[in-house]
């Protein structure tokens, strides 16, 4: 008798086991990153981006690669069964050849949000694109005799407190303009 009720007991164990596993298999989830999200930054790709470093004078032209090169952020989430969740990116890099600086450029979609990312000289500076799409920090600034309207400025929304000492300035028609960075240097866009 203690025998068929271990039995039934095992039985039943790997049934739910079995159903859990079938689930588990069709729990792979895709997001993707919205057209309107993508068109909030103008780069298509070859771009060439000359900034004024105004520190010392100097001038550096970025050369951005052909086009975005796409990738895919894997998580993982559930108690009893793994969900298996895919959120869509993209990146593009402006190198300057006789320097060898780099801006990097990420546009991911997250749990919750949708990124503009921009890596420069260690400095790493992230907003969310509902940021862009309204919310301007600045009517318009000029920079370099040229004026630029609807100006985002943002450092990193992921760290707190915020910090207050470096930022990105960016708009949907030009894209980044300047940058102030942690160490005091000022790059300022001359010609895209």
């Amino acid at each position: 008798m203690k025998t068929i009720k271990q039995l039934t007991l095992l039985f039943i164990i790997s049934c739910i086991y079995s159903s859990c596993s079938k689930d588990c298999e069709k729990s792979k989830v895709t997001k993707y990153l919205y057209q309107e999200d993508k068109d909030l930054i103008p780069y298509k790709g070859n771009e060439v981006l000359t900034f004024l470093h105004v520190n010392t004078g100097d001038t550096i032209t970025f050369v951005g690669e052909t086009n975005w090169k796409p990738y895919y952020n894997t998580t993982y989430s559930g108690i009893d069964c793994a969900v298996e969740e895919k959120w869509e990116g993209r990146g593009i890099a402006f190198v300057d050849h006789l320097t060898n600086k780099i801006i990097y450029i990420n546009n991911r979609k997250t749990q919750n949000w949708t990124t503009l990312e921009i890596d420069f000289e260690n400095n790493y500076f992230l907003i969310g694109l509902v940021s862009l799409g309204g919310n301007y920090e600045y009517d318009s600034l000029l920079i370099q005799n040229k004026i630029y309207y609807n100006i985002s400025k943002f450092s990193n929304e992921n760290l707190s407190p915020t910090p207050t000492d470096y930022y990105a300035y960016f708009n949907k028609s030009n894209g980044l303009i300047k940058l102030e960075l942690e160490n005091g240097d000022i790059w300022e866009l001359i010609n895209k």
